[in-house]
């Protein structure tokens, strides 16, 4: 009996459509849900009443923007959660699916029983405090005073979540450390490159072709280095060089 598939709310702050955003990352994993999982719907990334200041802090310079936007949104989390709930009220979804953005589902209160799963490759306070978060300065003025805030809300979001998938042992031990997490909720699952690997039999066919190539070329020097004498080379050899 064919398993049935799942429905499939898809939630983040940019719509996985756009293959820019997230390095991909985002269109990956939607696209990976899509073929693997389930019928996915993607919801709205307006903030209902507060969408008016969405639209200003995008049309900022990316150098704040991308800064102030998340912490804009956590703030105003209320309302916007308001108008997520009413996008999921439209149907009846199986999971509800974060990837990336944990303060999309700050404040949100599943209008039905449903799955929400979530994943991401940090959360701000772990990424903040690992080396590379600790090589940046300080962009937004009194961006650090917010910082139990932030991971206040990030604590409330992975405990309030079902499922937290993250692609890496380092973040899953962070996270599972600083937030307290319990274990049976939090798996390892390795996001890849999405390469596809070369047939074996392709692969095996090219090196006998690759060695019969290397020693052809080994005597063929060979050849023109005694053409030219020693301490002379072949004028072949000489362009090589």
């Amino acid at each position: 009996m064919p398993q049935q598939r799942l429905k499939i709310a898809y939630l983040s702050d940019f719509s996985p459509l756009d293959r820019n955003f997230y390095s991909g990352g985002n269109a990956r994993i939607h696209d990976a849900l899509v073929r693997h999982a389930g019928d996915v719907t993607i919801l709205p990334q307006t903030w209902g009443l507060a969408d008016p200041v969405r639209r200003a802090i995008l049309a900022l310079p990316d150098r704040f923007s991308l800064r102030l936007r998340w912490r804009a949104q956590l703030a105003l989390a209320p309302v916007i959660a308001c108008s997520i709930a009413a996008a999921l009220r439209r149907d009846r979804y199986d999971v509800l699916f974060g990837a990336y953005a944990f303060q999309t589902l700050h404040h949100l209160r599943r209008p039905y029983p449903l799955t929400v799963a979530y994943t991401s490759d940090a959360t701000p306070t772990v990424y903040r405090r690992s080396e590379i978060g600790q090589a940046f300065s300080e962009v937004l003025p009194g961006g650090r005073r917010l910082d139990g805030w932030v991971e206040r809300a990030e604590a409330l979001v992975l405990h309030g979540s079902d499922m937290l998938l993250w692609p890496s042992a380092w973040l899953r031990d962070a996270t599972l450390q600083r937030y307290d997490l319990d274990p049976d909720k939090v798996h390892l699952v390795p996001w890849g490159a999405n390469i596809a690997p070369p047939p074996r039999a392709a692969a095996a066919q090219r090196r006998p072709r690759r060695a019969a190539a290397s020693a052809a070329g080994g005597a063929q020097l060979a050849g023109q280095g005694r053409a030219g004498g020693a301490g002379h080379p072949a004028p072949a050899a000489r362009g090589r060089a």
